[in-house]
C-alpha cells in the first residue's frame, strides 16, 4: 500500500528534476538574443510538468481509494471467517465457552474418514457457537473410559468443563451433527 504511494510520490519528483533540468539545460545552450523563445518554453515545460504532477496526485487519489476498498473488503472477510465455528484436533486445552463435540474418529474407520472428509470439505457451515473436536479413538484411552465409548464414530457433546450434555453414534456431516445438539 505505502510502496505504491512511495513509488508514484517518486516518479513525480524524478519528472520534475528532469523538467527543471530541461529547463536549465536549455537555458544555458539558449543564446541571449532568444530570450523570448526561451521564457515560452519555459512556460510550456511548467506547464507540461504541472499537468503530469495533477494526473500522478489524481492517480494516488484513485489508488488511495482503491486501498481503502481492499482494506474495508479484508475487514468484511475477517468478520466472514469469524462467524465459522472451529474443527480442531482435541486436547486437554481445546474446550471452549461453545457448544463442543467431541468426535471419536479412528484412521481406519471408513465411516470416520467419511465425516472428517464431509467437515473439513462444509468448514463454513460450522455453526459460529459449535467447536468440533476430533479426538484419536486409538490413542485417547482414558477420554473414551471418560465418556463410556466403547467405538469409533461416536460423538459426545460437553459443556465447556466438560461434562458430558449428550452421546451418540454415527453420522455423515455438519447438519447430522448440528441436529443432535441440546
Amino acid at each position: 500500500m505505502k510502496r505504491n504511494q512511495l513509488l508514484i510520490l517518486g516518479s513525480v519528483l524524478l519528472l520534475a528534476i528532469i523538467i527543471v533540468g530541461g529547463i536549465i539545460l536549455r537555458q544555458s545552450l539558449q543564446p541571449s538574443t532568444s530570450s523570448n523563445l526561451k521564457d515560452q518554453t519555459d512556460e510550456i515545460m511548467i506547464k507540461d510538468a504541472k499537468e503530469v504532477m495533477e494526473k500522478d496526485s489524481d492517480l494516488m487519489e484513485k489508488e488511495e481509494g482503491t486501498m481503502e476498498k481492499d482494506q474495508d473488503k479484508m475487514e468484511k472477510e475477517d468478520t466472514t471467517m469469524d462467524t465459522s465455528g472451529l474443527y480442531i484436533p482435541y486436547n486437554n486445552n481445546s474446550l471452549t465457552s461453545n457448544s463442543n463435540v467431541i468426535f471419536f474418529a479412528a484412521s481406519w474407520c471408513p465411516t470416520c474418514r467419511g465425516l472428517d472428509n464431509a467437515i473439513n470439505s462444509e468448514l463454513d457451515k460450522i455453526p459460529s457457537n459449535l467447536t468440533i473436536l476430533k479426538a484419536d479413538y486409538d490413542a485417547e484411552t482414558l477420554l473414551k473410559q471418560k465418556y463410556g465409548v466403547t467405538y469409533q464414530h461416536t460423538l459426545v457433546q460437553v459443556d465447556k468443563d466438560g461434562n458430558m450434555l449428550k452421546k451418540w453414534n454415527g453420522g455423515d456431516d455438519i447438519s447430522s451433527i448440528v441436529s443432535q445438539l441440546i
